[in-house]
């Protein structure tokens, strides 16, 4: 392009693909409006945690419910069920023991009422929250 009575700055930047200072600040502003509403979404909780979040009232149970302590600790408790099942099972096949639960070990006994008595309270929880 013909230099004729612009400026050399400029001619730099229609060489470059530089555009005017004044576009270039418009399209900051542009960007930084974009930064502010990407962080405002962000801010937002995910729809499936906001439904989950609606689904328990805000009563002690609802709140329980809803804490992830809660569902960690049950998440835990289930593994640990599992296991005892299985220990009972390769228990009672190697020792032929009975199917009534109080003649046979006191351990089995004990479990089978912990885990009873913390999946009744679990479920009451979930059912007042």
């Amino acid at each position: 392009p013909p230099l004729g009575n612009t400026s050399a700055g400029a001619v730099v930047r229609q060489l470059s693909g530089e555009e005017s200072p004044t576009t270039l600040f418009r399209k900051i502003r542009e960007l930084r409006n974009q930064q502010e509403v990407y962080k405002k979404d962000k801010d937002k909780k995910p729809e499936h945690i906001e439904k989950k979040l609606d689904k328990f009232n805000n009563s002690i149970f609802g709140r329980v419910a809803r804490s992830s302590y809660f569902e960690q600790m049950t998440i835990v408790i289930i593994v640990f069920n599992a296991v005892e099942i299985g220990v009972d099972a390769d228990y009672s096949a190697r020792w032929v023991r009975s199917d009534n639960l109080f003649e046979g070990p006191v351990g089995f006994m004990l479990c089978e009422v912990f885990f009873c008595a913390y999946f009744t309270l679990e479920i009451c929880i979930r059912f007042l929250g």
